[in-house]
């Protein structure tokens, strides 16, 4: 295992100082009395105690869990100990996968229209996106998360490891710092029924600001998204529950932007900056990040007479009744008009392969740096 430098630990050291996850230091608080005969000698205690930090900030122990931990890790011996110290310290700097576990920033460049996406500008940061979310936690409330179709339960990609975790592992640790620093999440899943029977997201640009105002305020109450029938996967919908700021949005099809108010939800919460994770990273993620292009289609103009059917079918016999509906059925070319994504709506985006799922299939080029990585 690949041990870690002086230079590594001053890193490390600097980085866990900006954002504070130990309770002011509690948590390393062993509270052993020297009048226990069990008590490790001095070094195991220092030893114990590097073990919590590193532990805490890799968001492999929490806080509140420390104490528990150190108890069961007590006896494990100094060189277990600094095995585990240096290992996740490299996790947390990024050090042994730093392409695909740093946090990627995409900033606008060029806003979309017409067939063509927005484009961003990426910036490759130092940290993990967890604790690119820490930080800004710290410094200022306009961050949220967005957690895009994770609500299927089979293997979508989200098992692949980078630094040593799961795509899964990566999303729950940006949860943790959710639940723990009750940022706003827009938990967004593909349902059809859902957000037409409950948020009428079919017709909404046909309501009124009353209608919409009553939608919005639904999607912001945690029971309306513990009620939903489609969810999220427990194991990361767990992470949301008692007290977090959740905006369930259930939506038509793969657009974000489409057939739902995330755009209201944005706006109400003031968000500047996102992180994005789910799946799949070349569909859902890309479309609500660079936009969705403008197209266009045939659509049925209305249906067809009897007579029109009737005289398709003395031509072509041979076609059934629903053939012949659909052919004398009258079609019209519709264009559906160029969708801005978070980038157009100059929201910053930070996300990362880590926590990206797209079914093991490399990124497309809209994701620049990070695009031919698989």
């Amino acid at each position: 295992m690949p041990s870690v430098g002086v230079r590594d630990v001053a890193d490390f050291e600097k980085k866990v100082r900006d954002v504070d996850r130990t309770n002011g230091g509690n948590a390393l608080s062993l509270g052993w009395s020297r009048l226990d005969r069990n008590r490790p000698d001095e070094n195991t205690r220092h030893a114990i105690r590097a073990y919590l930090l590193a532990s805490i900030y890799n968001n492999d122990v929490t806080a509140t869990g420390a104490h528990a931990e150190a108890v069961r890790v007590k006896t494990f011996g100094t060189d277990w100990l600094h095995r585990k110290i240096a290992k996740r310290i490299r996790q947390y700097l990024c050090l042994d996968d730093p392409i695909n576990t740093q946090a990627i920033l995409y900033r606008l460049h060029k806003k979309g229209s017409g067939a063509e996406r927005a484009t961003g500008v990426c910036e490759r940061l130092d940290l993990r996106v967890e604790d690119e979310l820490a930080r800004r936690v710290k410094q200022e409330d306009d961050v949220g998360v967005v957690l895009i179709d994770m609500q299927s339960g089979g293997d979508v990609g989200q098992n692949r490891q980078y630094g040593g975790k799961t795509i899964l592992e990566h999303q729950q640790a940006v949860l943790a710092i959710v639940k723990e620093c009750n940022v706003v999440i827009y938990d967004i899943v593909i349902d059809a029924k859902g957000a037409d029977e409950f948020g009428k997201a079919y017709e909404l640009k046909d309501l009124g600001r009353r209608e919409k105002a009553e939608i919005l305020k639904r999607q912001r109450r945690l029971s309306y998204g513990d009620e939903a029938a489609v969810q999220t996967i427990a194991v990361l919908r767990d992470y949301f529950k008692a007290g977090t700021r959740v905006r369930h949005i259930p939506k038509p099809s793969h657009p974000t932007f489409t057939g739902t108010l995330f755009a209201e939800h944005l706006e109400t919460d003031g968000i500047k900056a996102v992180v994005v994770m789910g799946y799949d990273a070349n569909q859902c993620i890309k479309a609500t990040v660079f936009g969705v292009p403008s197209e266009t289609r045939e659509e049925a103009q209305r249906e067809p007479s009897a007579k029109e059917v009737e005289r398709v079918m003395q031509f072509h016999p041979q076609l059934t009744v629903q053939e012949a509906q659909k052919q004398a059925t009258p079609m019209k070319k519709v264009t559906i008009p160029y969708v801005p994504g978070l980038l157009d709506r100059n929201i910053t985006v930070i996300t990362s392969r880590a926590v990206m799922a797209s079914s093991y299939r490399a990124l497309e080029p809209e994701w620049g740096i990070i695009a031919s990585l698989s």
